[in-house]
């Protein structure tokens, strides 16, 4: 069983499934195996994922730092760093974008629903759930903007595609990134954030214009 847990297995494991998909590794592993390897990487993305970060806050809190300021920031790491792990999960730019765009519509829903129910009355304490209203609104528009980059990849110039998917990612993190922890921590030289990621937004239209130019027959 050892042999299995290897890390030249999970080595082989992760390169099975790049080139030859699910199935492939099912086949050369089994369900009982698979189910054994989900369920660590499961316990071990809880570990550092989810209790990791709560013990990293309650110390903060401990020495007197806000948790109010702390979660927003500490969201938005973990929100990042599935980000980067989602992208390079597959070698294929249209799967990739795919499941970014998918990611990023799962977050919609779940930071839209927290902030009608869970954040309702704090934002409306401290006036900003405009604020906050205008960053989700951005946010499915540009997750929109992934899908359909996504669905376009293979069809029009590739490399504008890229460059309109790149400043779409800023755009949803600086501009409806800046705009949901400043609606939570009023911390003030996040505005100076937003404009920047409205631009990337602009530049993401702009680079997608480019790509249909060129269309690949």
């Amino acid at each position: 069983m050892r042999k299995y847990f290897s890390k030249e297995s999970f080595k082989e494991y992760k390169d099975i499934y790049r080139k030859k998909g699910l199935k492939a590794l099912l086949k050369k592993l089994g369900w009982k195996i698979f189910a054994l390897i989900f369920i660590f990487y499961l316990i071990r993305d809880i570990i550092l994922y989810v209790i990791g970060p709560k013990i990293f806050l309650d110390i903060l809190s401990s020495y007197g730092i806000s948790t109010s300021v702390t979660y927003p920031f500490v969201s938005c790491f973990i929100i990042l760093l599935f980000t980067y792990l989602i992208f390079r999960y597959s070698q294929d730019i249209k799967v990739r974008i795919l499941r970014t765009a998918s990611f990023f519509g799962f977050l919609y829903v779940v930071l839209g629903a927290f902030g009608a129910h869970g954040l309702e009355n704090t934002l409306l304490e401290m006036g900003n759930e405009s604020k906050y209203a205008t960053a989700v609104d951005y946010h499915v528009y540009h997750t929109f903007l992934l899908l359909g980059l996504g669905l376009l990849s293979d069809k029009y110039n590739l490399r504008n595609i890229k460059r309109s998917f790149i400043f779409c990612l800023l755009g949803i993190f600086l501009f409806s990134g800046s705009l949901y922890i400043f609606s939570l921590t009023e911390i003030k030289w996040l505005v100076y954030l937003t404009p920047i990621g409205g631009f990337s937004f602009i530049l993401a239209w702009f680079f997608l214009f480019l790509s249909v130019s060129k269309f690949k027959k």
